[in-house]
């Protein structure tokens, strides 16, 4: 995904662009949406 649109989804969320950037990752390798929102616990 370009930084363009990484930037602009950290900056609509708040959030440090790296933390969008490992979600993103972890999507691209395989995990699934469940599977990280537990890990954020």
């Amino acid at each position: 995904m370009s930084d363009k649109i990484i930037n602009a989804i950290a900056n609509e969320l708040n959030v440090k662009v790296i933390q969008v950037s490992q979600a993103v990752q972890m999507l691209d390798d395989g995990s699934t949406v469940f599977f990280i929102l537990r890990l954020r616990k």
